[in-house]
């Protein structure tokens, strides 16, 4: 019913020195806007009604209402106009899910030495029953890939200053070994005009990480990620679950609906609001003086990686999902036991590394000398974890 809560955290101001404005948007597009001026006194709360009356349920579309508040009037070292406060709230209108007719060439199943192929005239995916990886996804033509690194699973991230404050490196290295020795199973079967490749990974901590692709005529992929606990009680937490694949460096262009524009962690994104934002892979780098994982986004629902004529990728996630799109690799932002590596040392490479991950546990921050995340911030190893997405190929015309 638009009705909001507003509490004024001042202790000596009425908040009616300041402008609440409001946007409702669909997507990224307002819809309805406006602003109010609220006479509550410091610590006090009082209602107020956003209209967001008669806003129906579309396919693929999300509604959400937006809050900033602005000055009137002119202070010591601030401006009028100056924002001091914003907040977002997703309207609990649920969309109908989109669906799509696939068309295509049929496709064939063969295998080739440790490769196993899905194949058309118009599609090619190939994946390494030895190695564990996608080694090609090709359509009309494209391959998407960069030199054969394609769909890999993923549980390591390069330690920030706060993990190796609490020796994350050395306390989490399973999880690194996991992300680079691949010991997998296949099997693959046919559901109508769709191939599906199911792979399922023994960990080298005994958990199990399911990885079913299921490819589409018209060269439509959805890839469901399962992780699977064991019962060892004594594995440490994971710092993600997701996997990581590069794209050839023409496709740097990145379009994605999620939290933005800066950086953001499950612990660190309450000041990023949901939208539509839009960058070059060497923009999302951020480049901290002692290399590390950064430039993550949380909270995606798609993602779009393009060249300059628009052709590329488009990543949409069943639920939400989080990203990393860089010109760098995990490797160069990690090594090792050597923690004191320089900035100076990032170059840029040939390669954009995509990380989509279900799951990243948190940067912590209480302190950097053995605190970790907060508990709810943290990945247990002992329980299930699965996020799905698809894959389509955009070319413009």
């Amino acid at each position: 019913n638009g009705l909001f809560r507003v509490t004024n955290r001042f202790y000596f101001t009425n908040l009616k020195k300041y402008m609440v404005h409001y946007s409702v948007t669909a997507n990224n597009k307002v819809v309805r806007s406006g602003k109010v001026s609220l006479d509550i006194e410091p610590q006090a709360s009082k209602e107020f009604t956003v209209p967001v009356g008669n806003l129906k349920p579309q396919a693929g579309t999300e509604y959400f209402v937006n809050f900033n508040v602005t000055t009137v009037e002119k202070e010591p070292l601030i401006p009028i106009g100056h924002e001091i406060a914003c907040d977002q709230f997703r309207l609990p209108i649920e969309n109908p899910k989109k669906t799509f007719k696939t068309s295509g060439p049929k496709l064939t199943v063969s295998t080739n030495g440790d490769n196993l192929s899905a194949s058309s005239s118009k599609v090619n995916f190939v994946f390494n029953r030895k190695t564990g990886i996608v080694t090609s996804y090709k359509v009309d033509g494209t391959e998407y890939f960069s030199e054969g690194f394609g769909i890999q699973p993923n549980f390591w991230r390069a330690p920030t200053d706060n993990d190796n404050g609490n020796n994350t490196a050395e306390r989490l290295r399973i999880w690194k070994t996991a992300s680079q020795e691949f010991h997998p199973t296949v099997r693959v079967s046919q559901q109508g005009t769709q191939t599906v490749v199911a792979v399922n990974y023994t960990l080298p901590t005994g958990n199990h990480y399911t990885l079913t692709y299921t490819l589409s005529d018209d060269g439509r992929l959805h890839i469901a990620a399962d992780y699977t606990p064991a019962s060892k009680a004594d594995t440490p937490e994971l710092p993600r679950v997701g996997l990581r694949f590069r794209l050839p460096a023409a496709m740097d262009g990145v379009t994605y609906f999620g939290r933005g524009p800066e950086e953001n962690y499950i612990d660190r994104n309450h000041g990023t609001p949901i939208g539509r934002y839009q960058a070059k892979a060497n923009n999302l780098y951020y480049p901290y003086v002692r290399p590390q994982e950064n430039g993550h986004h949380t909270d995606v629902r798609w993602l779009r990686l393009e060249d300059h004529l628009g052709n590329g990728l488009l990543i949409k996630a069943d639920s939400v999902m989080g990203f990393n799109a860089l010109r760098n690799s995990i490797e160069d932002f990690d090594q090792g036991k050597a923690i004191n590596h320089h900035i100076d040392e990032i170059r840029p490479r040939h390669f954009i590394e995509v990380c989509l991950d279900g799951f990243m546990q948190g940067v912590g921050g209480y302190d950097s000398w053995g605190s970790r995340p907060a508990p709810q911030h943290q990945l247990p190893a002992d329980r299930a974890y699965h996020f799905g997405f698809s894959i389509q190929p955009v070319v413009r015309s």
